[in-house]
């Protein structure tokens, strides 16, 4: 008997070992890299990954937002509430990153779950542009987010739409060269001097434009039933503008919990968001900015970011 029991602590032991030990290395930057760049690695932890996170999602409760002590439940009205649009402005503390460029965060936790945050880029379009980058001349060829922005010299730089192994799905416009075609049912990302679109057609000519789905808000108002109803939980990075004319770039820094789309749409409306569309999520999340503590670590690569550069960067 004493064997047996023995044996058992000593199993205990060995796997609480592992755990922590697992844990200090999922937060390791140089682990971190080591998966990312060996693609069987990689593959194991996105697996090991969504795995857990399907499975903790069902016991994680409700989502609320994290104001010091207190913790803030949303609410499904939130998605048409007047009162709740621009709620979440005052209480993101933003850094000044560079000319028009500035990050901040929103602290937010499951009901049972551990904190983490929506990370907002919030570009001034006056005084900053964003433009397409890619790879190659067929947004085929895949990189991370951070080599990219390194590679053009953006200060930030988030992923853009879905893609296969063919390449990006959908419009890539990039310094008014069209990389790859439209298709007719994603949504549209539109950015030009000083300005931006977001909506269900193409109807403002641009410099640089991606497509994506699903969108989310058009006017203020929830405009599909997936935003209404996606339920399943992922890493999600989107892009918003706001009513002043801002664009927010946006993702979730968590890597084993996550967000609904209608969670997301709740949060951005909380930001002021007008207008928003959803990127892509899951793995291809990602969002780096330059000297910056916030971050998101990418995953898999990417053949489609948006770069943001001061604007007296010369072209």
């Amino acid at each position: 008997m004493y064997y047996v029991v023995n044996t058992l602590w000593r199993v205990f032991l060995a796997t609480v070992g592992l755990l922590l030990l697992g844990a200090l290395l999922w937060q390791s930057d140089q682990f971190h890299r080591f998966l990312v760049q060996t693609p069987w690695a990689r593959e194991l932890a996105e697996f090991v990954a969504e795995a857990v996170m399907d499975s903790h999602h069902q016991n994680l409760g409700r989502l609320g937002v994290v104001h010091g002590e207190r913790w803030d439940p949303l609410h499904e009205e939130a998605l048409s509430d007047s009162l709740w649009e621009g709620s979440l402005e005052s209480q993101v503390s933003y850094s000044r990153v560079s000319s028009g460029i500035q990050i901040g965060s929103v602290p937010i936790r499951h009901e049972h779950g551990t904190n983490f945050s929506l990370v907002v880029t919030k570009v001034d379009l006056t005084k900053a542009d964003v433009r397409v980058l890619t790879n190659d001349s067929l947004a085929v060829k895949r990189d991370f987010a951070e080599a990219m922005a390194k590679n053009t010299g953006a200060i930030a730089a988030i992923n853009a739409g879905f893609f296969d192994e063919k390449g990006a799905r959908g419009l890539v416009l990039k310094n008014g060269k069209e990389l790859r075609a439209p298709n007719r049912t994603h949504g549209y990302l539109l950015l030009w001097d000083e300005g931006a679109h977001i909506g269900p057609a193409r109807t403002l000519e641009a410099e640089n434009a991606i497509q994506s789905f699903p969108l989310l808000l058009i006017n203020g108002e929830v405009i599909s039933d997936t935003a209404k109803n996606m339920e399943n939980v992922a890493r999600r990075s989107a892009a918003a503008l706001t009513s002043k004319g801002d664009l927010l770039l946006v993702a979730s820094d968590a890597e084993l919990v996550g967000l609904t789309i209608p969670q997301l749409t709740v949060l951005l409306r909380g930001l002021g968001a007008r207008n928003a569309i959803a990127l892509d999520g899951g793995a291809s999340s990602q969002l780096y900015v330059r000297n910056a503590d916030y971050r998101v670590r990418e995953w898999d690569p990417i053949p489609v970011a948006l770069g943001v550069f001061p604007r007296s960067r010369t072209r």
